[in-house]
């Protein structure tokens, strides 16, 4: 593959894993809603854009490594490759939502492993 079929791969994987998070993300801002009332305060209060945003980006980062990590050929349905190949026709529908599930999975025990390693060390640390 050249250097322009890496970057495709890599954006490709990335978008997927993106698009994954967000689906995390609007089950989370579901639940934010319903645990906020009617008056909408408490939403307001908690929602956070820059933690968000992270999501996001750990999403797209774990959906472009995951795409990296597929064998060669993975991405489109087999004896499908160069010219002959149609993105909109011949791409495998398995294998982008496994990457969506990627970036869905991948970020949930990514943002885990931070959460519990910030906690832990908060915990540890002696206040002056």
């Amino acid at each position: 593959m050249g250097l322009f079929q890496w970057m495709i791969l890599i954006l490709f994987g990335g978008l997927l894993g993106a698009l994954g998070q967000s689906a995390r993300a609007i089950v989370g801002f579901k639940k934010l809603r319903d645990l906020s009332g009617d008056d909408g305060s408490t939403y307001s209060a908690n929602f956070s854009t820059g933690r968000l945003v992270t999501s996001i980006f750990i999403g797209f980062s774990v959906g472009a490594l995951t795409a990296l990590a597929m064998p060669e050929g993975t991405l489109v349905e087999p004896g499908k490759s160069g010219a002959a190949m149609s993105l909109a026709k011949d791409v495998d529908l398995a294998v982008l939502g496994a990457l969506m599930a990627a970036g869905y999975a991948g970020s949930d025990a990514i943002e885990g492993l931070a959460n519990k390693l910030l906690i832990s060390r908060q915990g540890t640390s002696k206040a002056p």
